[in-house]
């Protein structure tokens, strides 16, 4: 899925940067959304492999609670890109006469996303680790997550509460640490990773203009 993602958006940015006009905005935020899909397929890739390969098997706190600040950091910023890309859309679409918004201002919602990104899913640097886990049978597991010292803290319920509002993923997952240990828990994408697949299939299938140039890329 993460392949899909990265190879989908690379063909959205080369397409944007090469055959729409340099001064749109519209191009400016779709390479901005593009940069920041590829980067969130990247991120959880990373944050897997830093789970199984390096916390599980002696890994340390630190560098999953890196990785996944990273990867939700990205994951915000590519919903909020999308928010404003709407807002763009519909100010064009159904008031064409009104105020737009301009290219500058363009530019600052691209850097207010990744800034806004950044500071919000601080915490998770953190609270977030290595967490063992005593299960039925005298079983012990381990798993990245809220770090046991936090566990009557406020900081993880306010965070992830924020995260619930933002990826529509349920609040339990994040706090009911001992008895979410599932496939669908552990595995299923969230919702920045699926909306980083879909976007490139969002753009073929409202955007004539991309949808010729990836007609014409596949006749070569």
């Amino acid at each position: 899925m993460n392949l899909i993602s990265i190879l989908g958006n690379s063909v959205v940015l080369y397409i944007f940067l090469t055959k729409y006009e340099s001064r749109s905005n519209y191009r400016l935020f779709v390479l901005s959304l593009a940069v920041l899909d590829i980067g969130t397929a990247i991120g959880h890739v990373l944050k897997e492999e830093t789970r199984i390969k390096r916390v599980y098997y002696g890994g340390n706190n630190h560098l999953y609670a890196i990785t996944n600040y990273i990867g939700y950091s990205i994951g915000f910023a590519s919903l909020l890109a999308v928010l404003f890309i709407t807002v763009e859309r519909y100010k064009k679409i159904c008031s064409p006469f009104g105020d737009q918004i301009t290219l500058k201002q363009s530019k600052i919602m691209c850097v207010v996303v990744i800034v806004a990104g950044s500071i919000l899913n601080f915490p998770i640097c953190i609270f977030y680790g290595k967490r063992t886990i005593e299960l039925d049978n005298n079983i012990t597991a381990t798993r990245c997550s809220v770090l046991s010292r936090f566990d009557s803290s406020f900081l993880p319920i306010a965070h992830f509460g924020f995260l619930t509002i933002q990826t529509f993923v349920p609040l339990d997952r994040y706090l009911h640490q001992e008895i979410q240990i599932s496939m669908l828990y552990e595995y299923f994408p969230d919702v920045v990773t699926l909306n980083a697949v879909f976007n490139p299939f969002v753009y073929h299938f409202t955007d004539s203009k991309f949808k010729s140039e990836v007609k014409v890329m596949w006749r070569r």
